[in-house]
C-alpha cells in the first residue's frame, strides 16, 4: 500500500512541486509546504525515511530510500526555478523533461556564474539606461525578468553546439529591446534608429555601435 503512496506522492512533486520553488531573491521567508507535497497527506511518516521503495526510473533508478526520494524530487522541482510539464499530453516529452531534471547536478562552476552575472548586468544596464534616457515614455521593459536574457543566451549556445542553423524568436513587446541588444546582438544604433527614426542618443553612439553578444549560427 505505501509503495503505491509513494509513486503518487513523486507524481505529485513532478505536478505541484513547482509550488514549493524558492523564487524570493531576499529569501525573506521559505514558502511554505503545499499540503500535497506532505508526505503526512500519503499515510507516510519519519519512520518511513530508511525504507526502499520502487521509483521506476526516477533519477535512472530502480530503487531508493523516501529520504532519497525526497532529495531528488525536491532537488528538482524546488529550488529557485519552479519547473511545470503536468499539462504536456505527450508522455515522452514529459519524459524528457523529467530526465533533464531528476538526479541531474544543477551547480555551476565559477567561469558559469562569472558569465551569469555579466549577462545579468548587461541586461540591467541596458533597462536602466532605457528608464534614465526614455522618462514618461510608453515602453515594454525587462526589469525582474533580467534572468529570460541568461535563459535565452543558455539555450541558444547548447542548440548551436547540437548543430543547430537557424533561431526564430518569437515574443511580446516586454523586454524586446534588451533581447535584441544582448542576444541577438543587434548594434544599439540600430535599436534606437528604428525605435526614433534617425536620432540617436548620445550616450549610446559613445558607448559603441554594436553589442558584444552573438547569437552562433
Amino acid at each position: 500500500m505505501k509503495q503505491i503512496r509513494v509513486q503518487e506522492l513523486i507524481n505529485m512533486y513532478r505536478v505541484r512541486g513547482h509550488l514549493n520553488a524558492h523564487l524570493d531573491p531576499l529569501h525573506s521567508e521559505p514558502p511554505a509546504l503545499h499540503a500535497e507535497l506532505d508526505i503526512a497527506n500519503y499515510g507516510l511518516t519519519m519512520w518511513d525515511l530508511q525504507r526502499s521503495f520502487v521509483v521506476d526510473g526516477l533519477a535512472g533508478r530502480s530503487e531508493a530510500t523516501l529520504e532519497e526520494i525526497l532529495s531528488i524530487l525536491r532537488e528538482a522541482y524546488c529550488r529557485t526555478t519552479g519547473i511545470e510539464y503536468g499539462h504536456i499530453m505527450d508522455p515522452e516529452q514529459k519524459r524528457w523533461i523529467q530526465q533533464r531534471v531528476e538526479g541531474v547536478s544543477s551547480s555551476l562552476s565559477v567561469d558559469e556564474q562569472h558569465r551569469v552575472l555579466e549577462a545579468l548586468n548587461e541586461a540591467e544596464v541596458f533597462e536602466r539606461f532605457l528608464h534614465s534616457r526614455y522618462v514618461g515614455q510608453k515602453r515594454f521593459g525587462l526589469e525582474g525578468g533580467e534572468s529570460t536574457i541568461v535563459a535565452l543566451r543558455t539555450i541558444l549556445d547548447v542548440a548551436a553546439d547540437e548543430g543547430t542553423k537557424e533561431v526564430v524568436i518569437g515574443m511580446a513587446h516586454r523586454g524586446r529591446l534588451n533581447v535584441l541588444a544582448n542576444v541577438v546582438g543587434k548594434s544599439y544604433n540600430d535599436i534606437f534608429r528604428s525605435s526614433r527614426g534617425t536620432w540617436i542618443p548620445r550616450a549610446c553612439r559613445e558607448a559603441g555601435t554594436s553589442s558584444t553578444t552573438r547569437v552562433r549560427a
